[in-house]
């Protein structure tokens, strides 16, 4: 029987280096082959793990094995051409473990005589695959915002792949991602409400990424495409002396062609406590020349002191601020935006913003923008928009996204809102009287008080 490799090799920071190893089956390229549509039919997967630790997924040992746990859940593909393509997470398959283990059987339905079972876990994070002339391409979701845990990482945050071309084959797992790892000492790391590890050359740390794997490579899968995202932020519950694990995209190979290594160009670490206050330490170096952050790899980033700290009001959400670009004439330190007096009235001269179509997840920061007249968020993945201060708001879209409540009953000089495509189920609109032109369709509303916008003049609202 095959193992399981969830292992994270923990090596000093001068010694990681990109290691791949043997996983899956030789593939040739050639004329395009094909085998019957099966039927779907239920299958067991079979993955061993010989790792003496008693550890689970959200417990990690440096150099021990990561198990399976009873709630978790792969994906599997059926491979059914050279051309296959699915645009959805791959079939669940679930274990009946009844306590974390080295050994699981995952069962689910799956085609019958595929050439080629693709798992991946965790099934819900992955959003396609693609398997062509044999190479295979999946995309999957990184967070970028992540639960912390003590001593390891948050159960759904380590993505990992297999192949077998045997029904119920037995599946050798292989990482895809880094963990980055520190610990606090000094201060009252109790204060803390998040931890935020920032790129600061701008490569992607977090968001969608793809990996793809081709028999001329000569390697197992690889990243393709570095995620857009050049942060992950830690959320929760702190304490001194325990070691913590953000979960990153590693570096693309920069000979061919990829974008620049993660962290070769500095990074910050931002701590932000329940007052909203913000400290950040800064390595403007960098990891180093000889040092890239590869998948499996562990970074350790040691102990960080923060005795002495003084932590100042500040936009923390590195997202936010990598979209916003230089749309605003602010001056980062470590990242992040402090809110000197410079930088609040670079923020108060802002009139008119546009971030959309930026893989956002999370907009905070939009709030100092009192002076707005104008927001396009559209097109991204917010699941709330904090903007019940943008008192001047004129025009808002924010259609495309997955909000469930718009707080938009004081923007009362709002003349256009685009909200449709969202999960609202309801739209307090009946004080905007200056609105003439209204876009909801497509939410969960299920009434919709328009009858004192005696000033629209355009109205599309239906498939609510």
């Amino acid at each position: 029987m095959k193992t399981m490799k969830h292992l994270f090799g923990a090596l000093p920071l001068a010694a990681l280096a990109l290691s791949f190893t043997a996983c899956g089956n030789d593939e040739t390229f050639g004329e395009p082959e094909t085998t019957p549509a099966g039927n779907q039919v239920t299958m067991t997967f079979t993955a061993n793990a010989p790792a003496p630790a008693a550890d689970t997924r959200t417990s990690l040992v440096e150099g021990t094995q990561v198990y399976w746990t009873p709630d978790d859940v792969i994906g599997v593909y059926s491979c059914t051409s050279n051309y296959f393509y699915a645009g959805e997470p791959g079939s669940p398959f679930t274990t009946e473990l009844s306590a974390a283990a080295p050994t699981a059987s995952f069962t689910g339905e799956a085609t019958e005589g595929a050439l080629q079972y693709i798992a991946v876990y965790p099934q819900d994070k992955f959003a396609h695959c693609e398997w062509i002339s044999g190479s295979t391409m999946l995309g999957f979701i990184l967070p970028p915002v992540q639960q912390a845990v003590a001593r390891g990482f948050a159960t759904g945050l380590n993505p990992s792949l297999a192949m077998t071309d045997d029904m119920g084959g037995d599946l050798t797992f292989e990482n895809l991602c880094a963990l980055v790892k520190f610990s606090i000492s000094g201060g009252d790391a109790g204060e803390l409400k998040s931890v935020t590890l920032t790129d600061l050359g701008g490569t992607g740390l977090s968001g969608i990424a793809q990996y793809v794997y081709a028999p001329s490579m000569e390697k197992e899968f690889v990243m393709a495409a570095v995620p857009s995202v050049p942060s992950v932020t830690l959320t929760g519950s702190f304490t001194t002396g325990t070691d913590y694990y953000f979960v990153v995209a590693p570096s693309v190979n920069t000979d061919s062609g990829g974008q620049p290594a993660a962290l070769k160009n500095g990074f910050s670490l931002t701590f932000t406590r329940r007052d909203g206050t913000s400290f950040t330490k800064t390595a403007s170096g960098g990891i180093g020349d000889d040092t890239n952050l590869a998948s499996g790899m562990i970074l350790d980033l040691g102990d960080i002191d923060l005795s002495g700290a003084t932590y100042r009001e500040a936009i923390t959400n590195p997202a936010f601020i990598n979209a916003v670009g230089e749309q605003v004439n602010w001056e980062l330190t470590g990242g992040i935006v402090y809110l000197t007096e410079a930088n609040k009235q670079a923020i108060k001269a802002v009139t008119s913003l546009n971030i959309e179509d930026k893989s956002l997840t999370d907009i905070s920061g939009i709030e100092y923008f009192t002076q707005l007249t104008s927001l396009d968020c559209g097109n991204n993945q917010l699941t709330a928009l904090p903007v019940e201060k943008l008192t001047n708001l004129t025009s808002l879209r924010c259609g495309n996204n997955q909000l469930t409540a718009l707080p938009v009953e004081n923007l009362t000089k709002l003349t256009e809102l685009y909200c449709s495509y969202n999960q609202l189920t309801d739209l307090p609109v009946k004080k905007l009287t200056k609105l003439t032109e209204l876009s909801c369709s497509y939410n969960q509303l299920k009434e919709l008080p328009v009858e004192s916008l005696t000033n629209l003049t355009s109205l599309y609202c239906d498939n609510n």
